[in-house]
């Protein structure tokens, strides 16, 4: 019954569920983001999340073009508290329009262990398609992210570890991540991350990012399969913007994110 329903999840969500994060920072770096710390963290690896000293929250959106059958749009928000115990934080996304829309509901939790950041989320999922049943999925997700040395940090994420069911002998994607980040000079990171979803291929994911002006950073990078991007972040007050574009195969996406951060002077 389900089987049209898998073949059109996996063409609109291909990006997230195979070689895709979220947001525009992690998007021009080519998704290599599994040991970044910020607010929007909390959907790529959920132990970023812990290492934030103040509120975050944040809305995203990103579009992809040249699919003129189906609409590829995705959007959400998140709001992420830390406290004495860790982080807490909340995250809701929605993907594509009908006649599929793949809609998530996330609660998270992170703590910081000396040079070891934990994390967890349980999201809700549901699946709808014109004309069928509603799909309502369960899935727990874990991530870790440790600072090796001062200038280089390893992470690992791993989506669904529950195994989710579609149906009795179909799997929501279960996806493994790992990275590393490399500050070899000031004003340069370098990052890298291997994703796998267990049903496709090995994917590799380089980028950079150089801080060229104080409230100005640019980056760029590249994934296997013909996947290029670019992408560059602003700074004013408590805001931050983030914007990227990126090609992969025959579709092209940009991204746009607006975090604010509650600080307080």
């Amino acid at each position: 019954m389900y089987s049209k329903l898998i073949f059109t999840l996996f063409i609109l969500g291909f990006s997230t569920h195979c070689i895709s994060s979220v947001g525009a920072r992690s998007e021009g770096l080519a998704h290599a983001s599994t040991c970044m710390a910020d607010g929007i963290s909390i959907f790529n690896n959920p132990a970023g999340i812990a290492q934030l000293n103040h509120p975050v929250a944040g809305v995203y959106y990103r579009q992809t073009l040249n699919v003129p059958t189906l609409h590829f749009n995705e959007l959400g928000a998140f709001y992420v508290h830390p406290n004495k115990v860790g982080s807490i934080g909340a995250s809701f996304q929605r993907i594509g329009d009908m006649p599929l829309v793949e809609q998530h509901i996330g609660l998270s939790y992170a703590h910081q262990i000396r040079i070891v950041s934990l994390g967890l989320s349980a999201r809700y999922i549901s699946l709808a398609q014109e004309q069928w049943p509603t799909k309502h999925l369960y899935s727990i997700d874990i991530g870790s992210i440790a600072k090796i040395f001062p200038s280089f940090t390893m992470g690992f994420y791993m989506q669904n570890i529950t195994n989710a069911m579609l149906k009795h002998d179909e799997s929501y994607p279960i996806k493994l991540q790992f990275g590393c980040t490399y500050n070899p000079i000031n004003h340069i990171n370098l990052y890298a991350t291997i994703l796998k979803d267990l049903t496709q291929p090995l994917y590799y994911s380089i980028g950079l990012e150089y801080q060229l002006l104080k409230y100005v950073v640019c980056r760029i990078g590249y994934q296997t399969h013909r996947h290029f991007a670019g992408g560059f972040g602003l700074k004013f007050n408590k805001f931050q913007l983030d914007y990227a574009f990126s090609s992969e195969r025959i579709m092209l996406h940009h991204s746009l994110n607006i975090s604010y951060n509650f600080i307080k002077k």
